[in-house]
C-alpha cells in the first residue's frame, strides 16, 4: 500500500501544489518530495527490523542529529512511531483504535476469502486470536522501537509505560481466555457487502 500511494505522489501542474508548497521552487519541491517518500515508505513493516537496526546503530555512535541522513532517520523514526502510536496511548484511546484497526484489517480478510485468496495473517476474524497478536506486535515491534525512541527522546517514556499498561490487559485477557468482541460484520453476509 505504501508504495502504491507513494508512487501517486506526484505534482505534476503548477495549479495543483498545495499553497503550503507555493513558495519552494521546484527542486526544492522534488527534494521535500523525496523526503516524503522516504518517511512513507519507512512504515512498511517489511523494513522494520532494518530501520530499527539502522537507528540503533546510530544512537550507539550519538544521539545528536549530525547530518541529513540522521535527519531524515530520525524524521523516519518519528513517523514510524506515529504510525503504531496507538499501542502507546491511554487504555481507553488505545482500545478504540485497536477495535478500529482489527476492524480495518478483518474487513481485508472478508475480501481476500471472497476473492478465492488465502487470508492474511492476523486479518482472519475467525481464527486471530487479539490477544496474542497484540501481545506479540508489542512485544516485538513496539516495545522495541519506543524504547530506542526515548533513548533518542527521553519525554516519550511514557508511551513505552502505556504501551506495557496496554499490553498487560491483553495478557490478563489471555489468561482468563476472554477476548475482546469486534463490531463489524463480516463483509459477505446475507448475499449482501458491506463497504
Amino acid at each position: 500500500v505504501q508504495r502504491m500511494l507513494v508512487g501517486e505522489f506526484k505534482i505534476k501542474n503548477p495549479l495543483l501544489i498545495p499553497k503550503v508548497l507555493a513558495g519552494f521552487d521546484a527542486a526544492k519541491r522534488a527534494e521535500l518530495r523525496e523526503v516524503i517518500v522516504e518517511l512513507v515508505l519507512g512504515t512498511d513493516m517489511g523494513l522494520h527490523a532494518q530501520i530499527l537496526t539502522r537507528f540503533k546503530k546510530k544512537l550507539e555512535i550519538s544521539s545528536k542529529v549530525q547530518s541529513r541522513d540522521d535527519m531524515k532517520l530520525a524524521l523516519t523514526m518519528c513517523v514510524k512511531m506515529a504510525d503504531i502510536s496507538n499501542c502507546g496511548r491511554p487504555q481507553k484511546l488505545y482500545h478504540g483504535w485497536c477495535h478500529q484497526i482489527a476492524d480495518e484489517f478483518f474487513m481485508q480478510g472478508d475480501r481476500e476469502r471472497l476473492m478465492g485468496l488465502a487470508v492474511s495473517p492476523f486479518m482472519d476474524r475467525y481464527t486471530t486470536v487479539m490477544s496474542k497478536g497484540q501481545t506479540a506486535f508489542m512485544n516485538y515491534i513496539v516495545v522495541p522501537l519506543f524504547e530506542c525512541m526515548a533513548e533518542f527522546l527521553p519525554n516519550m517514556a511514557h508511551a513505552t509505560e502505556l504501551t506495557e499498561q496496554n499490553k498487560y490487559f491483553w495478557q490478563e485477557q489471555a489468561k482468563n481466555k476472554k477476548e475482546a468482541s469486534f463490531s463489524l460484520p463480516p463483509l459477505f453476509s446475507e448475499g449482501r457487502f458491506f463497504f
